[in-house]
């Protein structure tokens, strides 16, 4: 990695190989060396008459992955350490975050009671 001029070298944790920068995969012992961490996705518990599912995307270098969440609902999903967009969307109403996944993070999605909108926002830097 290049950092301010400076050359860094990525190293197999599990062996103390060197790795190429892009190494998903130990060449010396086999190991994974792709760091993920879980994003836990919170979807309020709201009573309306109407509640239909909220459509969840994950949007990242590498990823595009889909989900639903229903009310009340706690989903997880494993991602690799990185960027990512996290946009909601239910019929015409739709909210997004930015998430740096470097460690476990904790996203909230509810309705606002009061101007009708899809919210959508980081709780939590476990």
């Amino acid at each position: 990695y290049n950092v301010k001029g400076m050359l860094y070298m990525k190293f197999c944790k599990y062996c103390g190989s060197q790795l190429a920068e892009h190494d998903e995969i130990c060449m010396s012992c086999g190991c994974s060396v792709v760091i993920k961490h879980i994003l836990t996705l919170k979807r309020e518990n709201q009573f309306f008459i109407v509640n239909p599912p909220i459509k969840i995307d994950i949007y990242g270098k590498d990823c595009n992955q889909y989900v639903e969440i229903n009310n009340g609902q706690i989903l997880s999903v494993e991602l690799k350490t990185g960027t990512y967009k996290i946009k909601a969307s239910s019929g015409t109403r739709q909210s997004e975050c930015d998430v740096n996944l470097n460690q476990d993070r904790i996203i909230r999605i509810a309705w606002n009671r009061f101007n009708g909108k899809l919210e959508i926002w980081e709780i939590s830097k476990l």
